[in-house]
């Protein structure tokens, strides 16, 4: 079962994005934040819960994007620990969207608060150098393409509908 869902972002040249063909099934994905939705802990606050049930969508997204669990590992960071790609990526929205004014910042914020860092999966915040070595390995093409595909899903999903402003 695959959906279609027309981009409602811009293809980078002003025109309409092109349909972007979700090979996931969609009822997996739904059962999947039931799941996450019913076992959300009481104590969680509005941001610990939108990353908790934010993560299966990245998730998919991230499969959509060609994407695996894990992103290659920067040059240089051989002995670290590695951190899934979700956790990568919403990381980096939470500092985008709080308008942290860095990436040591980030750091600092995840590790004051354990229900964010839970409903990521970590038992610690991302070194504040492994975040931007990730937003530099990745690089634009990938934040842009793997941007549509949440978009998408959410679109799917009837959270954002196509001509919406989802630039905040």
């Amino acid at each position: 079962m695959t959906s279609q869902v027309p981009s409602p972002l811009p293809a980078g040249n002003g025109e309409e994005s092109p349909v972007l063909k979700l090979s996931f099934p969609r009822n997996v994905l739904e059962a999947e934040i039931e799941r996450v939705r019913k076992r959300l802990p009481k104590s969680y606050d509005a941001i610990a819960r939108l990353l908790a049930l934010a993560r299966p969508i990245v998730e998919v997204a991230l499969l959509e994007c060609g994407h695996g669990e894990e992103l290659p590992r920067p040059p240089g960071t051989s002995g670290k620990e590695r951190v899934p790609a979700a956790p990568l990526v919403l990381a980096h929205l939470l500092a985008q969207r709080r308008t942290v004014g860095s990436y040591r910042q980030c750091q600092r914020e995840l590790n004051d608060h354990p229900a964010w860092l839970k409903a990521l999966g970590l038992g610690k915040a991302p070194d504040h150098t492994m975040l931007s070595k990730f937003r530099t390995q990745v690089g634009v093409t990938f934040f842009r393409r793997l941007f549509r595909a949440i978009v998408a899903l959410l679109a799917d999903f009837g959270h954002v509908h196509p001509g919406e402003d989802v630039g905040g």
